[in-house]
Formats: structure tokens, sequence, C-alpha cells
């Protein structure tokens, strides 16, 4: 019988050695700036707010990519580890990917915040639907423990816009789902979260999926299904009066009165003198009546 020529272990070993795929060599970058990095070791961000990608644009992109290169940078972090991790430019790096890139441009900034560095990119460029930002702003609030105040002054908007955006997080789990493929507008979408029921909500839904109805047509539909009684007018009023003062407080607030004209400065400073004294006679009246 013919003898096996079974390897040994200490070659076996060899040949794993020699195989074995070369390990990249993390280099720390501890400074704001421009790179270019191996595009295998950037991992995605679990904390990415965009959640859905368009296949096809994303390899229209790729074919861009081979005839003009990538245009604009990737912005990436890093782990203390040393790891490298994607903060905004998803499509970019896919589509880098596919159009054979080995290496791609990424600016780094050891001070971002990444998870609201990737909501401001993904808003300006306007690529996050309306249930993917209104859980990535909730995501911030619970993170950092931001009030809707704060998120208005990070994210440059309206108070009331952040408040409304994040009534989307209402919704039931199946008009979330759905509402992501269909072509419902956020305003639209807003304005179905402020009904108390949800079944009443899935069929407004519906109907509006289905009818094409405009933001008006649905606030009429609203109404009827939640008439408004005398009291619930009084408090809608209340709180359109409070929304008010809180446009006007973050007015004042926004004002840079070092560098304003004097004159100016002292009719406003009159005005704010006035407003406080009417502030202050509301509340002696409200001590009165407690």
């Amino acid at each position: 019988m013919a003898k096996l020529n079974i390897p040994s272990e200490n070659v076996i070993s060899s040949f794993k050695k020699e195989n074995k795929k070369p390990q990249i060599k993390k280099e720390i970058f501890r400074e704001i700036g421009h790179k270019t990095v191996d595009i295998e070791i950037i991992k995605r961000d679990p904390n990415q707010p965009r959640k859905i990608f368009n296949q096809e644009t994303i390899n229209e992109l790729a074919e861009s990519i081979k005839t003009h290169g990538l245009l604009n940078p990737v912005l990436l972090r890093q782990d203390e580890g040393g790891d490298i991790y994607l903060v905004a430019g998803e499509r970019r790096l896919r589509a880098a990917k596919i159009a054979g890139l080995k290496t791609i441009d990424g600016i780094f900034n050891p001070a971002w915040k990444h998870d609201e560095v990737a909501i401001i990119e993904n808003i300006q460029r306007e690529d996050l639907n309306p249930v993917e930002e209104a859980m990535a702003y909730e995501s911030l609030l619970n993170k950092y423990n931001y009030t809707h105040g704060d998120l208005s002054k990070i994210l440059n908007k309206d108070r009331s816009d952040i408040t409304n955006i994040l009534s989307i997080n209402k919704l039931p789990e199946s008009i979330k789902k759905d509402c992501c493929t269909s072509n419902i507008s956020k305003r639209g979408l807003i304005e179905i979260s402020r009904i108390k029921s949800e079944e009443e909500k899935i069929k407004l839904y519906e109907k509006v999926k289905n009818d094409g109805l405009t933001v008006r047509e649905i606030e009429k539909i609203k109404k009827k299904l939640s008439p408004i009684k005398k009291k619930d007018k009084k408090e809608e009023n209340k709180k359109k009066l409070i929304k008010e003062i809180r446009k006007v407080r973050s007015k004042i607030e926004e004002i840079d009165f070092e560098n304003i004209e004097e004159n100016i400065k002292i009719e406003l400073l009159q005005e704010i003198n006035e407003l406080s004294k009417l502030f202050n006679e509301i509340k002696m009246m409200n001590l009165k009546l407690n």
C-alpha cells in the first residue's frame, strides 16, 4: 500500500501564515485635517441617521466617480483604538467601492459629536426622509439630554419645527414603515400624528396615500374627527400664545448687542424693559389668584 504524504503541522502552520491577510497598520489622526484613507478599513457608523438608500442612484454616482473622481470628501471619526468610522457620506462611500476605488478622501475632526454632524449633513443635503429625521432628533434628545431649544440652536431650526418633526415618532409603526416609500409630505405626516386615535391615524394615512390629499384637506378631515370644544379652544389659544412668547424670547437671545448701533440698542432695551414689566404684572396677578 502506498504511504500517504501528509504534511507536518509545522508546514501547515507556515502555509497559514503565508496566506494570512496582511494587517493594515492603524494610523492615529489626532488633529483636524484632510486625509486619504484605505477604503476597506472604514466602518459603517451604527448611529447613521439615514436607513434607506436608493441603489440606482448609488450606481449612477459610481459611474460619475469613475469618470470624474470623488469630488467631495466623506466625514470620518476615529475611536480611541484607532478604528475609523464613517460620520457622513455613506452614499459616496458605497459608490466609491462600486467604482473600484482603493482609497478615499476624508475629513477628520476629533471635536465632532459625530451623530450631530451626520444629522446636520443629511438635513442640509435633504437626504433624510421624515421618519429618519424624527428618529435622529429623538436619539440626540435621549443621548445628550438636550431640550427642544438646544436642538433648535444646534440644527439652526425653529423650536416649533423641532417639536413638529418629533411628533412623527407618535405615528404607528405600520405608517412609519410604509411612508418611507410613499410621497406623503412631512407636513402631512405631522398633521396625521396629531390625531389621538391610532386607528383614525391609520385610516387617514391610507386615505391621504390613495387620494393624494393636500395638507389643507388633511386639516379639514382632522377637524371633523376631533371637533374643538370651548375648553379645547382655550387650551389651543394658550398654546399659540406660549409659542409666540417663545419666538420673541428666541429672537431676543439671537441679538448681538455688542455689534449694533447705540440708538437701536437703546430702543431695543426699552422694549425689552416694557416686556419685562408686563410679564411681572401677569406674574403678580397669577400669585393673587392663587
